[in-house]
């Protein structure tokens, strides 16, 4: 599937979730009925269901049962992909659920030690693990398409980045504490996530394609995106994301710096600088960059005020 086409699925999908708590809770269970038809349909109707639960409640309004349906997505996906596999005589246990065993067993453990009912817990591990299972063997099962993948989640970030844009300037867009934007997830942290690895995406992507003939037709929807990503990115003050962007970046530049272009090592570096100069020249810049490092000093402090009022 093209990014195009995947774009205007998910669009479709949240544009529906603004007809209230009814349609909400239909969509939970058409995902259902979806995820049931192959692997590949179970993939789909697992990131359709994370886009449900992180949306933004004061936009899109969610069922009262959104939270027991989301089981029935998971349950569906996770029948689905093993009967599926069964079928086909290629049920495999990827290696990635044996590490994950071992720390779902501990947490679980950790938990039956530290606290009275540790049943929430230990059903939380339970889980990750078939959760993380499905996906893995979902994605494995359906390797033959493995390429429709890149423009299903590349849809998704052009859907959540390009439709929170509006956002930016209204009030819906910063809900959760009116500082931080979220644009259409329900916090500035779980945009952060998404932001930062459709940055990191496109920004790779764009620099590989710097010695291809083509690659100019292409170019306009990267740096869109990576303009778009960028700036709420840095406007939803996820310092965590912005670290891992700009340290993965780091990392990466290294690591394949051999098998880059010059003129795609030479952009990166041309990127960097500006930004580094614009820092130490501009006061303005300087402080708000100071400002976005410190603001857990800053919320550790309203934090102590409010214990302190309370008291």
């Amino acid at each position: 599937m093209d990014a195009g086409p995947s774009a205007l699925t998910f669009a479709v999908l949240m544009g529906l979730q603004t007809l209230g708590p009814t349609a909400n809770a239909a969509t939970y269970i058409g995902l259902s009925a979806w995820a049931l038809l192959g692997a590949r349909q179970s993939i789909q109707a697992f990131t359709g269901c994370w886009l449900l639960l992180f949306l933004n409640p004061e936009i899109f309004p969610p069922s009262p049962v959104a939270l027991l349906l989301r089981w029935l997505v998971v349950g569906a996906s996770g029948v689905s992909v093993v009967g599926w596999t069964l079928a086909r005589r290629d049920l495999k246990v990827p290696r990635e659920v044996l590490s994950l065993l071992v720390f779902c067993t501990v947490s679980a453990i950790a938990a039956g030690i530290q606290l009275r009912d540790p049943s929430v817990s230990v059903a939380k591990a339970i889980v990750l693990l078939a959760s993380v299972f499905t996906i893995l063997q979902g994605f494995r099962a359906g390797d033959a398409d493995a390429s429709r993948w890149r423009g299903w989640f590349e849809g998704l970030w052009m859907a959540l980045v390009l439709g929170s844009l509006p956002l930016f300037w209204s009030e819906l867009g910063y809900v959760t504490n009116q500082r931080s934007f979220q644009g259409l997830l329900n916090h500035p942290q779980a945009f952060g996530i998404v932001s930062a690895t459709a940055l990191a995406w496109y920004c790779g992507r764009l620099l590989e394609q710097l010695d291809e003939r083509r690659w100019r037709r292409r170019a306009l929807l990267d740096i869109v995106m990576i303009a778009a990503s960028a700036a709420l990115l840095i406007k939803s003050e996820s310092r965590t994301a912005v670290a891992a962007v700009v340290l993965g970046g780091l990392l990466a530049l290294i690591v394949r710096v051999g098998s880059l272009s010059k003129r795609s090592v030479l952009v990166a570096l041309v990127i960097g600088g500006v930004f580094a100069a614009g820092v130490a020249t501009s006061p303005s810049l300087k402080a708000w960059t100071i400002n976005f490092l410190r603001k857990w000093d800053t919320e550790a402090s309203l934090t102590r005020a409010t214990v302190i009022t309370r008291e």
